[in-house]
């Protein structure tokens, strides 16, 4: 059920995906791959905020504790970027102090690893919905400003 769903709602958005342990980089990127239009998986946050500066993306996926930028370091400095940007965050942490740097910080969602997949197409479905959801209304907007300059 949650896979036909997902692929309606995310075969045209674009993911950046944030993991520094290669097998399960592999493994999410696989699960993901028949779901998105595409996905650029890098090793490291300082990676993925080079990539993010190079292209804009629908949805960022990191995890937490990664080398050289960590999942927090890095949703801040996209913060800085893109305030409107969708971040979840993919983890094994259940640290209290950390869910509350990443409630601040706004993320869309969290996955919890060992990945559930029920539950991670379950918030990735809410969280792709809301993309879609904002692209439209931006299209709208956009449709009615150029009507009215022309």
């Amino acid at each position: 059920m949650y896979k036909n769903n997902l692929k309606e709602v995310a075969s045209e958005l674009t993911l950046l995906y944030a993991e520094d342990d290669n097998s399960a980089r592999e493994a999410t990127v696989k699960l993901f791959s028949p779901y998105f239009k595409s996905i650029k998986a890098v090793t490291n946050g300082a990676e993925a905020l080079n990539e993010y500066c190079e292209r804009q993306y629908d949805l960022v996926i990191t995890d937490m504790a990664m080398p050289k930028m960590d999942g927090l370091e890095l949703i801040q400095e996209i913060r800085k970027i893109n305030r409107m940007q969708y971040v979840m965050v993919c983890s094994a942490y259940d640290q209290t102090m950390l869910l509350i740097g990443l409630l601040n910080e706004g993320i869309d969602g969290f996955i919890i690893k060992p990945i559930d997949i029920n539950n991670a197409f379950k918030n990735l479905i809410r969280v792709c919905t809301h993309i879609q959801v904002w692209k439209e209304i931006s299209q709208q907007q956009y449709d009615d400003v150029q009507k009215r300059v022309i």
